[in-house]
């Protein structure tokens, strides 16, 4: 009976994905209905000018799957050795559904693996296979700076160290002090995000990302994130190095805003405490 038991145990957690029969891909576009691939270029060492390469890992399934989903990314060392240099969960709680995307840049040249598989915490206890490998392909980046580009020598994240993000209330037409404590007036706050940088952003969108979450601990980690709201700004000219854009929140609760390039380069976030 425990040898029966043990079986199922083990079959029961790896049937989970096979019956929502899910696809892999990466690419380089994109089509943002379908969540289809439309352009590998570049990840067959094309030469690309530019300081880096973003990379779209895509997953699309019949139904919704699990969250035990990870991709792993590992460059190939020339030696023959491996350099592990992200990872991360294909699907969030937050955003359990039949398809997903996520976003990877290459900041440098040479060949990686991009592995995806389910991991199971409480494998262990039943065996030593904790991994499932569900995806798997190997890519050669061919980056060449571009002596034009005004970021050369500065790859991609590198470049925003340093930015500052301000957010102030926006009352009677009239920008008040930055905080990072608010209250809703009339069911609502209307909120100015400020993104600076002693250098010049480079940006013609700013994508602002505004998280729900429930702080917990001494210090307070993020837990419970959940996606409030998304959107994108236009910026008439790359040389500001400061940008202010609004918002309205309609909700109390934590907050935690992020900030992106157009090409989904991460540039900075900030907290706020909404009543």
């Amino acid at each position: 009976m425990k040898n029966i038991l043990l079986s199922i145990l083990l079959v029961f957690p790896f049937s989970l994905l096979a019956q929502s029969k899910v696809s892999f891909h990466i690419c380089t576009e994109y089509n943002k209905t379908t969540n289809k691939p439309t352009s590998y270029f570049g990840l067959d060492n094309q030469p690309i000018k530019s300081t880096q390469l973003c990379m779209y890992v895509l997953a699309n399934a019949t139904s919704e799957i699990e969250t035990n989903i990870k991709c792993s990314i590992t460059k190939l060392l020339s030696s023959g050795g491996e350099e592990n240099t992200r990872t991360f969960n294909l699907y969030e709680m937050s955003e359990r559904s039949a398809s997903t995307n996520k976003t990877h840049c290459f900041l440098e040249p040479g060949t990686y693996r991009v592995s995806i598989y389910q991991e199971y915490d409480n494998a262990a206890i039943i065996n030593d296979y904790t991994k499932k490998i569900l995806f798997e392909q190997t890519v050669m980046i061919n980056i060449e700076e571009n002596p034009e580009n005004i970021l050369i020598g500065m790859k991609g994240r590198m470049y925003y160290f340093g930015s500052k993000t301000e957010f102030s209330e926006i009352k009677d037409g009239q920008t008040l002090k930055p905080s990072d404590r608010f209250k809703l007036k009339d069911g609502e706050l209307k909120l100015n995000l400020n993104v600076s940088n002693l250098k010049e952003l480079q940006l013609t969108k700013l994508k602002a990302k505004i998280y729900s979450y429930t702080p917990k601990g001494t210090p307070a980690e993020i837990t419970n994130k959940v996606l409030y709201q998304e959107q994108s700004y236009s910026v008439p000219d790359k040389a500001w190095k400061s940008i202010n854009a609004t918002t309205i929140i309609k909700d109390p609760n934590y907050y935690v805003i992020e900030f992106y390039t157009q090409d989904d380069t991460f540039i900075i976030q900030g907290f706020i405490k909404v009543k």
